[in-house]
């Protein structure tokens, strides 16, 4: 990263150029998606799905991303799920 001064304003300010590597301009733009990213989410968190008309989405079930399993024979019953990817085992 190269910066330099070009311009410094009367109000105490200055204006500066930033030269930049493409590999540098992808981690700011990765480092800025992620950061929104984290903010909608903690965003989302305030609000219920049902104020919104959106119906019951499930996101309040402990089931798997998969829903209730199907066990041959039986009926219903909850997953036993990996903890970090939801996902049936």
């Amino acid at each position: 990263m190269e910066l330099t001064l070009t311009k410094e304003n009367e109000d105490g300010s200055a204006d500066f150029d930033m030269k930049l590597t493409c590999v540098e301009v992808q981690q700011i733009i990765r480092f800025g998606l992620i950061t929104l990213l984290e903010k909608a989410v903690k965003e989302g968190e305030k609000y219920e799905p049902s104020e919104f008309g959106m119906g019951d989405t499930g996101g309040g079930t402990k089931d798997c991303v998969y829903g209730p399993c199907v066990k041959s024979g039986k009926s219903e019953l909850n997953c036993i799920c990996d903890q970090v990817t939801q996902v049936p085992y």
